[in-house]
């Protein structure tokens, strides 16, 4: 695990979402990680990267449901 990773309780707080939501995304690859043993590692560049991502519909989604 580089030091520049993040496990999946912090990545799930930085995008403001379940940690249960992130399992399909890792196993699907459109969020990349590592897996150690039964543990997931992403780097912050990635989370960076798929928050770009995601971004705009996030943001409308949530602006849309108040």
């Amino acid at each position: 695990m580089k030091a520049d990773s993040l496990d999946v309780l912090q990545v799930a707080r930085e995008l403001d979402i379940h940690p249960n939501t992130l399992y399909p995304l890792l196993r699907s690859g459109e969020l990349k990680g590592t897996m150690v043993g039964n543990k997931w590692y992403i780097e912050k560049r990635e989370v960076a990267r798929y928050k770009r991502k995601v971004g705009f519909w996030r943001s409308l989604w949530k602006s849309i449901s108040k």
